[in-house]
């Protein structure tokens, strides 16, 4: 396939362990850009050039999500519960988000799934919502770890997993501002 002169594809392990992507190059000197699932748990990607070339990479952090979700009142992660790459763990490989911090800052942070919706409690997770048809256990028992059950557990509306969106009216709130330091 023919890579475009700031396109590069990116590999990282090899086998099962291993992954692949794309990434941008921002800089003439070789920062680029990559989603993290593509280079998670290896330091030392290999990176293939436009011109073919293949060099070696380092895995220098996370970005701006850091910066933007510090300062952010309301964190919303949108993730699937399915997939081949767990959600929730009990131990991350690299910290680009502190529940910690974000209890600090009195930050709302929501974790939203096609299956249930979390909230960030002072004790940890809180199960808020789940999908129609769903037991909690069906949820609960997919996680690593305990998370608390807010009863009565809300249910996600039906019509959201419809195929087609049904017309609704936003409430009316006032307009917000816009403050100058």
């Amino acid at each position: 396939e023919t890579l475009r002169p700031a396109v590069v594809n990116l590999s990282a392990g090899r086998g099962k362990g291993g992954g692949s992507g794309s990434g941008v190059l921002f800089t003439p000197d070789g920062f680029l850009l990559t989603n993290a699932h593509v280079v998670r748990g290896f330091s030392r990607p290999r990176i293939r050039l436009h011109d073919g070339r293949e060099v070696a990479g380092r895995v220098i952090g996370a970005g701006g999500f850091i910066d933007i979700t510090q300062s952010a009142r309301l964190v919303c992660f949108c993730f699937t519960l399915d997939g081949r790459n767990e959600k929730f763990v009990r131990q991350v490989e690299h910290l680009t988000f502190s529940a910690e911090q974000a209890r600090r800052n009195k930050q709302q942070v929501l974790y939203v799934t096609e299956r249930a919706v979390f909230r960030l409690e002072p004790e940890g997770l809180a199960l808020i919502e789940i999908a129609p048809g769903l037991e909690i256990t069906d949820i609960t028992d997919k996680l690593p770890f305990h998370v608390k059950v807010r009863e009565p557990v809300a249910r996600m509306p039906e019509d959201i997993f419809r195929p087609a969106v049904a017309p609704f009216d936003l409430p009316k709130r006032p307009a917000g501002t816009i403050r100058v330091s």
